[in-house]
């Protein structure tokens, strides 16, 4: 692999790990039931305490905005596809392995499978 390759894959794991946090936390100055309901789960470290189906809906919506982000910044830093499609992949596989094994029982199944 390239070097600009190797940078575009770590600059899209690290604007991925800042920017849905980021995203959330601004959200969240808005929104006091959001505000409330992170920090239980920052006491308790479980994911049902999201259990509002309107904040569900903004993790997707903000889950869609940090991962088209995320490609796009490993696109123009690699300048190829390829490297926002191995980050996606590597995403995928990563997400599918923390709601498809564990973390199911703490979401709705219709969040996991989105």
């Amino acid at each position: 692999m390239k070097a600009r390759s190797i940078a575009a894959l770590i600059a899209g794991g690290l604007v991925w790990s800042l920017l849905f946090p980021s995203l959330v936390g601004l959200v969240s100055l808005f929104w006091p039931a959001l505000d409330e309901t992170l920090e239980v789960f920052r006491q308790t470290h479980r994911y049902d305490v999201f259990s509002s189906t309107s904040i569900l809906l903004l993790f997707q919506m903000l889950w869609a905005i940090t991962n088209c982000t995320v490609g796009f910044v490993a696109t123009l830093i690699s300048k190829r596809k390829t490297e926002a499609l191995i980050l996606m992949s590597i995403l995928v596989a990563y997400f599918a392995f923390r709601h498809f094994w564990t973390e199911w029982d703490q979401f709705p199944a219709w969040y996991n499978v989105l």
